[in-house]
């Protein structure tokens, strides 16, 4: 039986962020001003994942960390945040089940919105790589060209 390994640390910190994002001003080019007391340049968290298994007991399978850049980027005049997750599986299960997920976003620092997402997941023989820049002043999406 294939045991699906979800690198929970990444993803949960990437959809939630993504999900907790609130309607914006609907006046032009205002975007609102968000207080952040949550996260800040230069901070790195780092995770060991691991499997719960009844015979050995919590088995490390893999490395997960999460990085926001010190250097800022400008997007559409605006400062954002480069903040990077990543998720490896540990060489010894790569032969049973390899993990190698990065996700990158770019968030105004501001308005704390995202402007650019990536994400470039393998798990197992499952490929995804999905890149979507988001349009904060007409509140669009767009990837590959298409608006989503």
């Amino acid at each position: 039986m294939k045991t699906k390994f979800d690198c929970l640390a990444v993803q949960v910190f990437f959809v939630s962020l993504l999900l907790s994002l609130p309607s914006l001003c609907a006046s032009g080019q205002d975007l609102r001003k968000a207080d952040n007391y949550t996260f800040q340049r230069g901070e790195k968290l780092e995770y060991r994942l691991y499997y719960d298994n009844f015979l050995p007991g919590y088995v490390t399978i893999g490395d997960a960390s999460i990085n926001i850049a010190e250097n800022n980027v400008e997007i559409a005049g605006r400062n954002t945040m480069h903040i990077v997750g990543t998720a490896k599986s540990r060489r010894f299960f790569n032969l049973f089940f390899k993990i190698n997920n990065r996700y990158e976003t770019y968030i105004d620092e501001e308005a704390i919105v995202p402007w650019h997402f990536m994400r470039d997941v393998y798990e197992g023989g499952y490929e995804r790589n999905e890149s979507i820049t988001f349009n904060q002043y007409e509140n669009k999406a767009y990837t590959k060209g298409e608006i989503i």
